[in-house]
C-alpha cells in the first residue's frame, strides 16, 4: 500500500505524495512505479492501493503515472479508495487510469444538495460534473463509490432527499454516508459550539 501520509522519518516509500501548509509535494511518477515494479517482481503483489485525496490534482503528474506503468508492461489493479478530486477528473484521465489498472475510485461527492455542498461545505462542486465524472467510470468500466455526509446543522428533510436522490441516480457500485463530525478547530466545530 502506498500512503500519502507523510512518514515521520522522511522514507521515499511513505512520502509520495504529502501538503505541507500550501505546499503539494510529489515523487517522480518514474521513482513510484520502481516501488510498484519491486513490489510485483518481488514479492508477487499485484494490488495496489494509492491514499492519497491529490492523485489527480496534477494532470501530467497522473499521466506519467500511468504511462509509466503501461511502458513498463506491468500487470497490475490498482485503486484510490479516499476520493478523488472530482474537479480534476477528464475523460483523457479517467481512460488512462482505466487503461493502466484503475479497478476502483473512490468519489469524494459530500452531498446531494448543491447549496449544503457548495456554500457549507465549500466544496465548489457543480453537480453536472459529478454526473459527468460518474459515467466516464462506468465508460471505462471502472468501479466507483460516492461518499457522502449527512447532519450538518443546515440539513433538512429536503436537503437530505437530495443525497438520497444523488445516490439513486447515480447508480454507483457503492455508496457510503457518514455523519458529520465537528472537529476542534474546524468553523463547523466554532457553529455547533455557538449555537448549544
Amino acid at each position: 500500500i502506498l500512503s500519502s501520509r507523510a512518514c515521520p522519518c522522511d522514507c521515499n516509500f511513505c512520502d509520495m505524495f504529502m501538503v505541507m501548509g500550501k505546499k503539494h509535494r510529489k515523487r517522480s511518477a518514474k521513482l513510484i512505479v520502481d516501488e510498484i515494479e519491486w513490489l510485483n517482481k518481488s514479492y508477487g503483489i499485484n494490488y495496489f492501493s494509492f491514499f492519497d485525496d491529490n492523485l489527480t490534482l496534477n494532470r501530467s503528474h497522473i499521466l506519467d503515472l500511468c504511462n509509466e506503468i503501461l511502458k513498463r508492461k506491468l500487470k497490475i489493479m490498482w485503486n484510490c479508495p479516499n476520493g478523488l478530486w472530482i474537479n480534476s477528473l477528464r475523460e483523457e484521465v479517467v481512460a488512462k487510469m482505466a487503461e493502466a489498472g484503475l479497478a476502483y475510485a473512490g468519489l469524494a461527492i459530500e452531498h446531494g444538495n448543491d447549496y449544503i455542498r457548495n456554500e457549507v461545505i465549500g466544496k465548489s462542486l457543480d453537480r453536472k460534473k459529478i454526473y459527468e465524472v460518474a459515467n466516464l467510470f462506468k465508460k471505462y468500466k471502472v468501479m466507483s463509490g460516492g461518499y457522502f455526509i449527512m447532519g450538518f446543522p443546515e440539513d433538512t428533510n429536503e436537503t437530505l432527499q437530495s443525497t438520497y436522490d444523488m445516490m439513486d441516480e447515480l447508480q454507483l457500485d457503492k455508496a457510503a454516508v457518514h455523519p458529520v463530525i465537528p472537529f476542534p478547530g474546524t468553523a463547523l466545530f466554532k457553529q455547533v459550539v455557538r449555537d448549544k
